[in-house]
């Protein structure tokens, strides 16, 4: 069984690293891999929700569906990533178990 990471360890900036290493929207587990030592599902799973609220954003501001990947660039910030973030009452990422865990 995999451990949650604790709610508060992941700064504004660890967060946009791991951003960074993933590839938002894809629909391959391995484009979630990181540094981070979390598993692939977690971060895509928290990241799909990301992407959504990306979407929302837009939306209030007008834009349609069609205009996601124009926009992306103007919405996908620290900021941003970091207010998601903060929606979480507790952890959203899972940190990956190791083999040496087992007895």
């Amino acid at each position: 069984m995999e451990n949650k990471l604790n709610k508060n360890e992941l700064t504004e900036s660890q967060l946009w690293k791991l951003r960074n290493e993933i590839v938002l929207c894809s629909l391959y587990y391995n484009d979630y891999e990181n540094s981070f030592n979390l598993t692939t599902h977690s971060v895509c799973d928290f990241f799909d929700g990301y992407s959504e609220y990306l979407k929302d954003l837009m939306f209030e501001d007008g834009f349609t569906d069609n205009d996601y990947f124009d926009q992306l660039k103007n919405y996908d910030t620290s900021s941003h990533l970091y207010e998601w973030y903060c929606c979480y009452n507790e952890s959203p990422f899972e940190i990956e178990k190791n083999d040496d865990d087992d007895f």
